[in-house]
């Protein structure tokens, strides 16, 4: 279904839904491991959502093709995606966009880059949005990089606390 309602915003000439439609498509491609069916999914909802000017979608696919390349192990290209996708969404105003950004960067700092001190600030940033809004689920996640990042520091009770903190809820412990 959505290939086709990629052929569909086409035909319409309806670019925002095709950069809607083809970074869903990328997603798809990912989980099915067609690798490079994804990233020229990714890069061509890229092209398209900045030739029209359409910096959320154009954040969103960043962060997107940012998250893939993380998976892939490609920390990199990954770290400079991102960065890009926090001035796009620095440039909105948009602190859920940054708070997403923060979270997956933290990711990145702690198991790629190995940057103990980068994770750990980016994941409290992201949390402390995640929990102005209420978004428990997301703040945990931030709560399991900090829990990463206080066990190689052998912190490990304050890790063990974040992690049951995590497994609980936020507002438990």
């Amino acid at each position: 279904h959505l290939e086709e309602a990629y052929i569909a915003a086409k035909a319409e000439n309806d670019p925002r839904s095709q950069v809607e439609a083809l970074g869903h498509l990328a997603t798809l491609y990912y989980a099915l491991a067609l690798n490079v069916k994804a990233e020229n999914a990714f890069t061509e909802a890229l092209e398209l959502a900045r030739s029209i000017g359409y910096r959320r979608g154009e954040g969103n696919n960043l962060v997107n093709l940012a998250g893939f390349h993380l998976l892939l192990g490609r920390g990199g290209r990954a770290l400079g995606l991102f960065a890009q996708a926090d001035e796009v969404f620095a440039a909105l105003g948009d602190g859920r966009g940054q708070a997403f950004v923060r979270l997956n960067g933290a990711e990145l700092a702690l198991w790629i880059l190995g940057d103990d001190e980068g994770a750990r600030l980016q994941a409290e940033q992201a949390a402390v949005y995640f929990r102005s809004v209420g978004d428990t689920r997301r703040e945990a996640a931030c709560l399991v990089t900090m829990a990463g990042v206080d066990r190689r520091a052998g912190r490990r009770r304050l890790a063990r606390r974040r992690a049951l903190t995590h497994a609980a809820g936020p507002d438990v412990v």
